[in-house]
């Protein structure tokens, strides 16, 4: 057995949730008439779709005007899926 001393996917996805948490209270916090709208797209590796599914249901409680949808391609599936700005 190997075990690592490389604590940064663990500090990333603590940091992860962090913010989706504070972001959840946040939003919570505004009126009927201050409820956001559009469409979230969560997509990436297996290993955080629960997290993210449990996330998504939990913020579409708040905000019931956002369509969250999560998805599984991988990990590199989801780093393609990201946008590449150009300067």
């Amino acid at each position: 057995m190997c075990i690592s001393n490389n604590k940064q996917p663990v500090n990333f996805l603590s940091q992860l949730l962090l913010s989706i948490i504070s972001t959840m209270i946040a939003v919570s916090s505004l009126s009927a008439a201050e409820q956001l709208r559009g469409t979230v797209s969560l997509d990436g590796s297996s290993t955080v779709f629960p997290i993210s599914e449990a996330v998504a249901e939990e913020f579409n409680a708040v905000q019931p005007r956002v369509r969250v949808t999560v998805g599984v391609s991988g990990t590199g599936g989801g780093f393609k899926k990201i946008p590449r700005w150009r300067n």
